[in-house]
């Protein structure tokens, strides 16, 4: 997944969008689902963070969630824990999130699956499945997407016909050009 960093640090720094949360699909997502999101635990993991305007948001007064990102972008998450200060928004070290198993009872995914080739999703599934409190594995809701490639309850349907399980309480946007 490496490249994927050197990717997104050339993104940020060249797409001012990247550096606004009304650009960011899982802040706005999480404000319009705030009754649902209050009601599913206090731990929560953005994976895909990037610059961490949904975690700063999850951590607001609005919320009140212990939150925390993971991303492959060195400059996303310099500058988000920068913004938030704290250090709170972490690299995925060899596809690999910094926390213990059954960590979190919330993990949240924003417009990240599309942007992976079909192994790193199914390394993506496990990971967010190893962190993910053994309780909280098997629901899905479903934030959204009127897009032909959606993350749908247990099912990722990828461009290529294939399809993997999630079983992971999955939240995610999906947007293609």
């Amino acid at each position: 997944m490496s490249q994927y960093g050197e990717i997104y640090d050339k993104v940020f720094s060249e797409h001012s969008g990247y550096q606004n949360p009304i650009g960011s699909p899982g802040f706005r997502l999480c404000l319009q689902n705030q009754q649902r999101l209050m009601n599913l635990g206090p731990h929560h993991l953005d994976y895909g963070s990037g610059a961490g305007f949904a975690v700063e948001l999850m951590r607001s007064h609005l919320f009140r969630k212990e939150s925390y990102g993971v991303d492959v972008s060195a400059k996303m998450a310099a500058s988000a824990n920068a913004r938030i200060g704290a250090e709170v928004i972490h690299l995925l070290e060899n596809g690999r999130a910094p926390f213990p198993n059954d960590t979190f009872d919330l993990v949240t995914c924003f417009d990240v699956l599309e942007h992976l080739d079909p192994p790193d999703i199914f390394a993506t599934r496990d990971e967010i499945q190893r962190v993910l409190k053994p309780d909280f594995r098997t629901g899905n809701l479903r934030l959204g997407s009127k897009r032909a490639y959606t993350i749908g309850p247990f099912t990722c349907a990828m461009k290529s016909g294939q399809a993997t399980t999630i079983r992971c309480l999955l939240f995610s946007y999906s947007r293609l050009a």
